[in-house]
């Protein structure tokens, strides 16, 4: 196995391996390998339906991905857009694209004899790795940050894995648990090599659903950034193999107040957002997804939360999908780079909807417009 540092180049021949000597994340080295369109075709269109770009073989799994892509055609017509399509991640197992690299995380640590794992979550990745891990068989202790939402602590726990809340943020939950994995042994799972690589199929299934034809734009939710980063190493897998002749451009969506990659580095924050599956601090994945916005000729930008409601709002009550506001933040993005001339009208443009909105449904006030007690004021109601 090679692992080669994002930061500094430097590259590892090890079985596990997290950082580089220089704290830098590490990602795999895979070659690029041989697989035709009519072989992908002829199987089941899931996440494993790309098994030769994957660097473990398929020991979890749940029936992840084969999720929708849905055509937005009010949306396209609001914004004077020829193509607009919504990857719809919310019909995974557990409600969120995390899946996707949980099931290549957790067959690793079953490949590796893992006893027990250990994740910091601010509650999407918790609630996967808590399901993998019980399917799978291994103890995981999921860390949150104290105001995680009740739906996504119900989640977690109800699998039957150890939840513990940490007075602080994902940043200090993200320290703790890997200094717990290293006095402790247990597989550190998160935004680390092998997830990156289990996210690279959102990309696979958006190339496979549009016929292998790269779509002008991906906008997608950054966290942490691997989905991002991982999104951008699929497509290049994908070039290499020869399964498409052109690449997308990327644009990446933070929180306000969470937007560390809005520059050409890597700058520290302290994120307060309702959007809790993107507020992170210090992107682990930072530096991959600058790389991949600038390789990709694409653009960072950042949504307030007022701009998160107001999308998430106009996405289930016009093309009826709730998702979380993180999710919705893709939308807020697409309106402004469409005023801002960037999205032309002929451009075909899909934005990735990383989670169900049910999981943090907090912000959301829905009041009945009418209380009856009886049947008669029922009635009255449709006779007016």
């Amino acid at each position: 196995m090679e692992y080669r540092c994002i930061s500094c180049g430097k590259k590892y021949q090890e079985e596990q391996r997290y950082f580089c000597e220089c704290s830098g994340l590490l990602e795999l080295v895979l070659d690029a390998p041989k697989v035709s369109k009519s072989q992908l075709r002829r199987r089941e269109f899931n996440h494993w339906r790309y098994k030769e770009f994957y660097p473990v073989a398929c020991k979890v799994t749940m029936g992840e991905g084969g999720t929708r892509l849905v055509r937005a055609e009010r949306l396209e017509r609001s914004l004077g857009i020829k193509k607009v399509y919504l990857k719809d991640e919310t019909t995974n197992p557990t409600d969120s694209f995390k899946d996707r690299g949980t099931t290549v995380e957790v067959s690793r640590a079953l490949e590796m004899n893992a006893t027990g794992t250990i994740v910091a979550s601010t509650g999407n990745m918790g609630a996967s790795c808590s399901a993998y891990c019980a399917l799978a068989g291994l103890r995981c202790t999921i860390l949150t940050p104290k105001d995680i939402s009740h739906s996504v602590r119900t989640q977690i726990g109800v699998y039957g894995n150890r939840l513990i809340e940490v007075e602080g943020s994902y940043d200090d939950c993200a320290k703790y648990a890997k200094e717990v994995s290293e006095k402790h042994g247990l597989f550190l799972l998160g935004d680390y090599a092998f997830r990156k690589e289990g996210q690279k199929s959102i990309v696979f299934e958006i190339l496979d659903q549009l016929d292998f034809e790269s779509p002008d734009w991906i906008i997608l939710p950054v966290g942490n950034g691997t989905l991002l980063s991982g999104t951008w190493k699929g497509v290049n897998d994908f070039h290499k193999a020869g399964l498409i002749k052109s690449r997308p451009k990327l644009v990446g969506v933070e929180a306000k107040s969470a937007a560390s990659l809005q520059g050409k580095k890597v700058e520290k924050v302290k994120p307060k957002t309702i959007a809790h599956s993107i507020a992170v601090g210090e992107p682990t994945a930072g530096i991959s997804v600058l790389k991949a916005i600038k390789e990709s000729k694409g653009l960072m930008r950042g949504a307030s939360d007022e701009e998160m409601l107001g999308a998430q709002k106009y996405l289930a009550k016009k093309e009826g999908l709730f998702v979380q506001p993180g999710s919705a933040s893709v939308i807020a993005a697409l309106h402004r780079l469409r005023e801002e001339g960037k999205i032309k009208e002929n451009d075909t443009v899909v934005a990735v909807m990383t989670g169900d909105g049910l999981k943090r449904p907090e912000p959301v006030r829905v009041r009945a417009s009418f209380v009856i007690e009886n049947e008669k004021e029922l009635w009255d109601i449709f006779e007016r």
